[in-house]
Formats: C-alpha cells, structure tokens, sequence
C-alpha cells in the first residue's frame, strides 16, 4: 500500500509540477573545495567550523571530484570535496517552504548537506553500504533554524581511490520538485523494491514446489536467483545497518551475488530447453567459486572488497557474453519460446552492465540511473511466466489424465460388464445343463423306476387293481416331486416341507397312519438351490416310506427346530423301533439317504424310543447346516 501511495503522489506531482517547472532553481554550477587529511572519516558535526575562502573553483555539474582506482583504495586517508552555492535573495526570501533536491550522489564515504554552518541532513550507515543510489530530498526551513540558510554547502568525505561525484542539484518549492523526486525515487529504488520483493516470494514458491519435487531442477533454481537477486540489490534501496551484519560480509555478498545470479540464470536457461553444457557450466561455476574465495572477507575488508568489485563485473560480464550466445543458440534449436526470451534479456543485460560499470567507475556522468538492475525485472517476468506456464500446464495434464483414466476406467467397465454377462450366460447354460441331468436322474430313478415296475406287473399278469392303484400313484407322486423341485422355494425350508405335507398326508392317511404336524420356524439357509431342495424332500420322503412299510405305526408326529448353527427336522413314530442308521447294514433306500446327506453336508440319525423298558418308536433326525463355506 505505501508503494501505491507513492506512485499516486508521484502521479500527482508531475501533473503539478509541470506547471510549477520554472520555480525551480537547477544548479549546473557551482563551488568547488577540495581538502586531504591523513585521517579516517571525520564525524559531521551539528555546526560547521569556518571554511577558508581561498581553494575554492567553480566548476559545473555533473562533478566527479575524485576517479575511481580499480584495486587501489587508500585506507585510512580522507579526501574531503565541498560544493556551496548561494541563493539569491527573491528565492531566499519566498513565503513557499523550500527544499533541496539532489538526484545522484556516489562516493566510499559519506555526505552531509550545511545551511548556513548547520547540519541539514547526512547520509547515514557504513562508508560504503551508505545508500548512495537514493536521492538526497532535504527542507531548507529546518525547525531548529532561525531563519532561511543564504548559503548552502554540500561536505562529501570520500576514501581516496574510491571515487566521488555528484549529478546537478535543484533548490524550489515541494509543488515544483517533488514529482523529480517521487520519479527518480521509483527508478531506482521503488520498482526495485517491489521486484525483490515478488521476486523472493516467487523463490519461496519453488522452494516448496522443489521440495515436494526434487527432479524439477528448473524450481530450485528459480528460487535461488530469487535469493542472488535480493542480495545483489538491496544496497540500491536501503543503507546498510552494521548491527545486522558486518560490513565485509554484506559487501561480500552484495559483490559475488552478481555473479552467482549470472550463473544461475543461464544454468536455468540451459534446462529450460533441455541441455547440458557440462564444461561451460563448470568453468562457470569454478570461475564464481574462485572469485567468491578471493574476496572473502577473511581475506580483505570491505573498503577493498568494493574496491575489486570492477574487476569482479568485468570478469561476470565476460562470462556471460558466450554464455548467453549458447542460450540463444540452445533455445533457438529446441524452439523454446520462454528460453529465447530470456537469453536475449541475457544479450540486452550486456551493454546495460558495460553501462552501469562505466557509471560505476565514473565515465559517464553520475546523474544517471542504474540500468541493469532495471533490466532484472524482465528476468522476473520471464521467470513468474514461465513457472505459471509450468503450473497451468501440470493443471492441464492433471485435467487430461483425468479425462483419459475416466475413459479407460468407462472402457474396462464395458468389458468387465461384457465379460461378466459372458460368464453369467456360460453360468446359465451350465446350470440349465446340470438341471437337466438331475430332473433325468429323478425321472429316471423315481418316475421311471415306478413304471418299469408296473410294466413288469403287467408282464406277470398282476393286475389285481389295488396293487396297480398303489403302483400309479407312486408314479404320480414321483412326478410331482420332479415338478415341485422346479418351482423356487427361496431359503425357506418350510415352503418346501408345507409342499411335501400335502403330497404325502393323503397317502398317509390312506394306510391308516395319524399325520401330527408341529413345526416352528426356521431360518432361511441361503444356499438351498432346487437340486439341494429336491435331496432334502428326497431324505424326508424315504423316511415317511420306511415307516409307513417297515414300522407298522399308528402315528407319525412331524417337528423343526433351530438353534443358531443348524436347522433339524425330526420325524417321530410309534411303531416296532428301527435302528438301521448304519449305512453299511441298510438297504439301497438307507445308501441313497447317507448319499443325499452327504451332497447337503447334512447329518442323519435314528434313535430309538423306549418307556419302561419298551420300545415305543423311532426318532428320526436330519440336521441342516444354515451356512455353507463356499456358498
């Protein structure tokens, strides 16, 4: 919000200060004093001590008082250069507050700024971290001041070697300068701010993008150019604060981070269209170790640090220039669109660095702005649209993947479906083929053996009609035991026993045998299919017909019960007592009974009932499980 307010002001002061252009004072010659002492740099005191009046010449703005002496910085020794002017007695004298404006000033040292002898404004933090890319914008109708200063002087202590100058100054009204100022303000310190600051917001998002994805290198590098590109430039917009780090170390980093946001970018631009230099990118990375060990601050301090730092950019700049014609080259080949937009921002950052050098050294004139570092935001962009192009690019493949594993997922539905009614036809034809055979074994072992049993009654001329009678109606009752076995029964075994009930009670009742039926419910049993039905009936049915002809009972008493395992049918009567459980010593009624029983997995038992000695009957007893495994 307060970088909007800023640029809002800004807008606002051009729109005025077009208009207010002529009340401006712009000085383009002034004063000049310059003085050396065998001393370190001099504390700016509150009032200024008198100046002689000889020494002084006048000279013209932009001024570079002292050139820089790449390598040679001598330390312990000041140079002091003075700049005065004088306002002239209609603008000292206007009811407007005024203010001195200074849009470049560059030096290893410091700089304060005297109205009439008293301390205006200095500049503030190390000697050569002292934010010198900032403009210098100071009231001259200071409160603790008495009146309006008449002369104005600029102090600028400077290292000798290290190089000093100003760009020209203005003396107007705030309507008049400060959109010069909110201007060159955004330029080089503004913008800046605000690109680092997406910047390392923007590395902070690779990070956590690397971290989940450690084979996505193109992440990881992005973040740590996000890093080189706040420690390249945060001494364009803040002076140093020595509490936080030492001087050395801050120069070392802010002077070698040049270089490793060189080598990052271009490592990145060669991944970006897939290629490996190998040994260009490990002489790059030599060379930047190398220098990196050469300026530690173990070594040298950070006066001399910033003293080789020309050396260090010529070296950088030398690097890059057949670096980047591999990127380009590299781009052009695998028609990366983003790789080649970068790799020219590279090109273009050529000459803006051979222009920052000069102006780092003083060769052209100081009141010019820092280019490459505005140049850094186009990296930026390519960066942030790139990583976007990468992220939509993962949310579209994510989108087809999805689309593609819905269809293949659809796909493999219809052939499991397909497959699955293919298997259930084979089922069907299966069962019906296995229904078949046991409707012709039942025929054939119940209806067909009743009537090859007349037939043969009929072949001996045995035609008496009860025996003939009984003969038929075993056939039909045969019959209607085969046709019964078709209908669904479900799981309920009392369906089925309510069935064979009314098929067997008028047979029963015709040899003279009482039918008793106590029945209680029973659960269902889940896999009581027609052929498992027609075992069962078939078991109960040879049970009622081996007491009906071998027991000679009066009474038959039918009951079910079930416990939470089994389900048992027991059939009771009050004749002659049969223990012929034995499937050994039974007859070929008794086997096909065992037989049935075991096809149910069920259990048959027969127990004689005796009272005072006596057989009174026999208890019958068939045990059903209600679970089957497998079933």
């Amino acid at each position: 919000m307060k970088i909007v307010r800023l640029l809002l002001s800004l807008w606002l002061c051009c729109l005025a200060g077009h208009a207010a252009a002529e009340e401006a004072m712009h000085i383009v010659r002034i004063e000049r004093l310059i003085q050396s002492a065998d001393a370190s740099l001099p504390h700016p005191g509150k009032i200024l001590p008198a100046l002689p009046e000889q020494g002084w010449e006048e000279v013209a703005l932009p001024d570079v008082a002292m050139q820089r002496t790449p390598g040679r910085i001598a330390e312990g020794k000041t140079q002091t250069t003075w700049y005065r002017f004088t306002l002239d007695a209609q603008r000292a004298q206007t009811a407007q507050e005024l203010y001195f404006y200074l849009p470049r000033w560059q030096t290893v040292g410091q700089v304060a700024l005297y109205g009439d002898r008293w301390l205006l404004w200095r500049s503030s933090g190390d000697p050569v971290w002292n934010g010198f890319n900032q403009p210098v914008w100071v009231t001259l109708d200071a409160p603790e001041m008495t009146r309006r200063p008449q002369v104005v002087l600029l102090r600028m202590d400077s290292v000798p070697g290290a190089g000093a100058g100003i760009s020209t100054a203005w003396v107007g009204p705030r309507s008049a300068l400060a959109w010069r100022y909110y201007t060159r303000m955004a330029l080089q310190v503004y913008v800046l701010l605000a690109t680092g600051i997406a910047f390392l917001g923007l590395g902070l998002f690779c990070l956590g993008v690397w971290r989940k994805r450690r084979h996505e290198i193109l992440y990881l590098l992005c973040f740590l150019a996000s890093l080189c590109f706040a420690g390249r430039y945060l001494h364009y917009v803040t002076p140093l604060n020595a509490n936080f780090i030492s001087p050395a170390w801050y120069g070392w980093v802010s002077v070698n981070a040049v270089n490793w946001l060189a080598v990052v970018i271009l490592i990145f631009n060669f991944r970006l269209c897939r290629r490996h230099y190998r040994w260009l990118e490990r002489g790059m990375i030599a060379s930047v170790v190398l220098q990196s060990a050469v300026t530690l601050p173990l070594l040298e301090s950070s006066e001399a640090i910033a003293a080789l730092s020309s050396y260090v950019y010529l070296l950088v700049l030398l690097m890059a220039i057949p670096a980047c014609g591999f990127a380009l080259y590299a781009a052009w080949q695998e028609r990366e669109k983003s790789g080649m937009l970068l790799a020219l921002i590279s090109l273009t950052g050529i000459p803006l660095g051979i222009h920052d050098m000069m102006l780092h050294g003083y060769r052209i004139g100081v009141e010019h702005v820092y280019l490459l570092p505005l140049a850094q935001i186009g990296f930026f962009i390519v960066f942030a649209f790139i990583i976007l192009q990468r992220y939509l690019n993962g949310i579209e493949h994510l989108e087809h993947s999805r689309e593609l594993l819905t269809q293949r997922l659809q796909q493999r539905e219809a052939e499991l479906a397909d497959s699955y009614a293919k298997l259930r036809e084979i089922e069907q034809r299966d069962l019906l083929s296995r229904e078949r055979q046991r409707l012709m074994q039942d025929m054939h072992d119940g209806l067909g053996g009743a009537l090859v049993g007349m037939m043969r009654m009929v072949d001996r001329g045995d035609l008496q009609s009860e025996r003939l009678k009984t003969a038929l109606q075993d056939s039909i009752d045969e019959l209607r035991l085969t046709i019964d076995s078709l209908e669904p029964v479900g799981s309920d075994i009392s369906v089925l026993l309510a069935g064979l009930r009314f098929r067997l009670q008028p047979r029963l009742e015709a040899a003279g045998v009482q039918l008793r039926w106590q029945p209680e419910a029973l659960p269902p049993v889940p896999w009581l299919t027609p052929g498992y039905a027609m075992h069962l009936v078939r078991i109960v049915q040879e049970a009622v017909t081996n007491i009906v002809k071998h027991a000679g009972a009066s009474e038959i008493v039918f009951a079910t019960h079930a416990d939470a395992t089994h389900a048992r049918i027991c059939i009771s009567d009050d004749g002659n007592g049969f223990a012929g459980g034995d499937n050994d010593n039974g007859g070929r009624g008794l086997r096909n009974m065992h037989y049935r029983a075991e096809q149910l997995g069920a259990v048959l038992r027969w127990q004689e009932i005796v009272d005072g000695g006596r057989v009174q009957g026999t208890r019958f007893t068939l045990e059903l499980p209600l679970a089957r495994a497998g079933l």
